[in-house]
């Protein structure tokens, strides 16, 4: 069985976007129609997913949507540090919790924040995982350096934009 990691940003703009729920329709079902085509076409039966607000908890929420479907899937959280959700309003807080507690598995990476903890994350998943699904709304030095990690270890990855 294959393992799947979701990378993507929680910058504010998506963090804004994901708490209203105003992410436009055509994500939501590219990555709900990409992440099920994994399951049925490539055997991918594990998701990590780091819990950033954004598309990385849409996809987490996705992937219990389609764990009612197709039961043998799990989903771990890699939680970069244990405080991650601390300064988020109540309602995205909840929203974080809610997903965590269905998790089959969760890895927190480090007790407390660091400079370069989502770095950090992004390169367990990226490790961890056969395919990436990237999904970031613009360019970053943190999307750069886990792709070209990605490459140099031979991982497929699948990059879907959105604006």
């Amino acid at each position: 069985m294959k393992v799947c990691a979701i990378v993507g940003s929680g910058n504010r703009k998506e963090l804004e976007a994901y708490k209203d729920g105003k992410f436009s329709s055509a994500l939501k079902s590219r990555l709900y129609s990409r992440l099920e085509s994994l399951i049925l076409e490539e055997n991918v039966g594990h998701f990590l997913c780091g819990m950033s607000a954004g598309p990385e908890m849409l996809a987490s929420e996705i992937i219990l949507e389609l764990k009612e479907r197709y039961p043998h899937i799990s989903l771990e959280s890699v939680i970069p540090y244990e405080a991650q959700a601390a300064r988020w309003n109540e309602e995205l807080r909840d929203r974080y919790f809610n997903i965590a507690a269905c998790c089959d598995r969760e890895t927190m990476l480090q007790k407390h924040y660091s400079p370069d903890c989502f770095n950090r994350q992004d390169l367990y998943m990226i490790g961890k995982a056969d395919i990436i699904i990237s999904a970031w709304m613009q360019p970053t030095t943190r999307k750069d350096r886990g792709l070209s990690f990605a490459q140099k270890l031979g991982k497929r990855v699948i990059d879907i934009t959105y604006q």
